[in-house]
């Protein structure tokens, strides 16, 4: 018997639920925690614009030292 469900699913499944979940985490306010699982599956992009869209970005960036080159630096300062 399989001890976690990631040994059940497979890859892409697993990065569509935690595309999935990263979205309802949004919708219910855990931006940082939806941030998080968008980044485990590769999705720094869209990690980023949902970060800027909450006006969060700022504060992320220096958090975690993720790097503006995957974002349009003119859209982030255009929020502030």
């Amino acid at each position: 018997m399989s001890s976690s469900w990631t040994d059940l699913a497979s890859p892409r499944l697993w990065r569509e639920m935690c595309v999935a979940f990263a979205k309802q985490l949004e919708d219910s306010g855990f931006f940082h925690r939806a941030a998080s699982y968008l980044l485990a599956v590769h999705k720094v992009q869209e990690a980023v614009e949902m970060l800027v869209r909450h006006g969060l970005f700022r504060y992320q960036s220096l958090k975690t030292g993720v790097c503006c080159t995957a974002f349009p630096m003119s859209r982030i300062q255009s929020r502030y």
